[in-house]
């Protein structure tokens, strides 16, 4: 996965895509292929409960554009698996040790959040991200999601299905003045890269007060998407007719990627100013929020106390829809809007789809409907599966810090080939885009008669300062013709000032893995770490760190508390070791844990350490693994 900067502060990374197949003459079990010169609409068809209507076919459906009757040529029902009811509480906010590019086919949901506010209520923080907290508790399994914000990156978290990632994203959010920047254009740079990836349910949910635009270029945009032929006539000077090119330019981006964009304002209901439409029904920014919505088939949560209350009802609305692709007819006129009506034979139902769509050149799939290139493509390179650990061990030289990098390349069989020529290559980038370090491995792979899949474990030692990076890492098959990316990410505490602090938890298992070079972190290390999290019952499996107190610190009793806990929340073991201060006299404490697997059942765990010394904050360290 690779970290794509767009626009000012907004982060995009790959996911992987679905693959569909064409239509059939059976509606009720076609599939759904895109095509250039398919007009591509995801609907929703919602009962009076506003629960979604499933089991309809391509039969039940039908297309008007410009209120002349379009057939259907592509077709296909999605349903989003249903949340395991088994699934236990704490993999909602716990965050993995070892990160991975293979990721699920569901929706890709960007959670875009402005922290930029005119008001001086208290609570815009707290809602905002209580409502972004709310999506990431309801994702479904499969789904996909991402955190990002329209002024501070630093916090970005790319397309993740790590909750605990997700919500710690979440946690940076701050208020902040109003500032000028442009979500439109953002918002058409992130939907221009979300096009390439084909037949998935894409939402940007915008959780912001919007922006103060142009009453009458939103007046001009409402009126011409409502009714077929009306354009922006009314409009006499330049900075509006700009303006509402841009805001053109941003709906046949989303509506050719096919991104549905929610909005959802945390600021709530507000009381009108006397001689002013601000706080009212007609405050540009709640109706610039309205027409984003309306345009791209979302829905605006706006005038709303309780905007938390809508986030059900918005995954629960796009959780099951239908795919329908159309052949356009008669284009004559481009940067027209043409109007789209989807009706269904049912009674008492709500459709939720786009309006319509905006007439453009034929474009390469993917790219900008303006005809400019993408900076990157959004699709994988996942043919080679990457797990990936980062592991800040303790200080270094040259008062920085050494970090670990364990890296495993999981490759599928491939028929006919002896062997394969197998490159590991990572490199380590500050937040403002530095190479602090990189390198490369070379393996050779012996294809296997068998089924099982060929694996190879690359080692390699980093010096850093205090920090956040990103630790981009690909893995290429030269005969195989295969690749594979992933972006990790790794923050490093500056292990000499804290007052009390923890390595990352170093995982070993016997026998270690075969990796290279063998003696890569032999100077921090005594064994291997595994990026494996699926163990037998019978394994031998440690878990170490080192702890440390600052070198101005007054040496303490430090107490370790390890616990882990099953899949059914309940706490299933508890170890507390405590070392004296004395023991930090010449430097860190080495701890270690042998991981009672035998006495645990098989599913997902969570082991815990709880580190604290008296005034200081409790240090914590999660490893998130599975007992087969």
């Amino acid at each position: 996965m690779t970290r794509l900067a767009v626009g000012r502060g907004l982060l995009v990374a790959f996911v992987c895509c679905a693959a569909l197949s064409p239509v059939t003459q059976q509606p009720s079990v076609a599939q759904f292929k895109a095509s250039a010169d398919l007009v591509v609409l995801d609907v929703s068809v919602l009962d009076r409960g506003r629960r979604p209507v499933t089991g309809l076919t391509a039969d039940d459906f039908s297309v008007l554009e410009d209120e002349k009757s379009q057939p259907i040529m592509a077709f296909q029902e999605i349903r989003a698996p249903a949340a395991d009811a088994e699934t236990p509480k704490w993999m909602g906010r716990a965050t993995a040790d070892v990160q991975s590019n293979k990721t699920p086919d569901g929706r890709l949901i960007l959670l875009y959040l402005d922290e930029r506010t005119g008001s001086i209520d208290p609570f815009f923080s707290q809602t905002a991200k209580n409502v972004a907290h709310a999506f990431i508790d309801r994702l479904a399994p499969n789904d996909v999601a991402a955190v990002a914000f329209v002024l501070d990156h630093r916090g970005t978290q790319e397309f993740t299905t790590d909750r605990g990632r997700l919500h710690a994203a979440v946690e940076t959010f701050a208020a902040s003045p109003y500032v000028e920047v442009s979500v439109v254009r953002t918002m058409k740079d992130v939907a221009a890269h979300l096009g390439a990836i084909p037949e998935r349910r894409k939402i940007i949910a915008y959780i912001g007060g919007g922006e103060p635009f142009d009453v009458a270029v939103l007046t001009a945009m409402d009126r011409a998407s409502a009714r077929p032929g009306e354009g922006p006539d009314s409009l006499r000077n330049f900075q509006q007719r700009d303006l509402y090119d841009r805001l053109l330019d941003l709906f046949r981006t989303a509506q050719r990627a096919n991104v549905s964009i929610y909005t959802l304002d945390p600021i709530g209901l507000t009381v009108q100013k006397p001689n002013s439409s601000a706080g009212g029904p007609g405050d540009p920014s709640k109706e610039f929020l309205r027409i984003l919505a309306t345009n791209t088939g979302g829905r605006a949560i706006v005038n709303d106390n309780a905007p938390v209350a809508a986030v059900p009802a918005i995954l629960g609305e796009s959780a099951a829809y239908y795919l329908l692709g159309f052949r356009p007819i008669d284009l004559k006129t481009e940067g027209r809007f043409r109007r789209i009506q989807v009706k269904v034979n049912r009674p008492n139902v709500e459709i939720r789809a786009r309006r319509g769509y905006v007439e453009a050149k034929p474009t390469v799939a993917g790219a900008p409907a303006d005809g400019s290139v993408p900076e990157i493509s959004l699709l994988p390179a996942s043919e080679i599966r990457l797990d990936v650990c980062a592991i800040p061990i303790g200080p270094g030289p040259n008062g920085l810090n050494s970090v670990a990098l364990a890296m495993s390349a999981v490759l599928s069989p491939r028929n006919g080939l002896g062997f394969e020529h197998v490159s590991v290559s990572y490199s380590v980038l500050d937040m403002g885009g530095r190479d602090r370090g990189n390198g490369r491995r070379d393996f050779v792979v012996t294809s296997q008669s068998s089924p099982a899949e060929s694996s190879v474990h690359a080692l390699a030692l980093e010096h850093l300062a205090p920090g956040r990076y990103d630790v981009r890492v690909s893995a290429t098959s030269v005969e195989g013709a295969r690749r594979g990316e992933l972006i990790a990410d790794i923050q490093v505490p500056d292990f000499r000032k804290e007052p009390l602090s923890a390595s990352g938890v170093i995982i070993e298992e016997s026998p270690a893995p075969k990796a290279l070079p063998v003696d890569a972190l032999a100077a921090v290390v005594a064994g291997i770490p595994t990026t494996s999290r699926q163990f037998n019952p019978a394994g031998r499996v440690a878990a170490s760190m080192q702890l440390y107190q600052g070198i101005s610190t007054t040496r303490a009793m430090v107490t370790v508390k390890a616990s882990i806990t099953d899949r059914k929340d309940s706490v299933v073991f508890e170890a507390v070791e405590r070392f004296d201060g004395s023991r930090f006299a010449t430097g860190a404490v080495h701890y270690t844990l042998q991981l009672p697997l035998s006495q645990l059942s098989a599913g997902p765990h969570l082991l815990q350490f709880e580190i604290s010394r008296p005034s200081s904050s409790v240090v914590r360290r999660q490893v998130q693994f599975e007992v087969r």
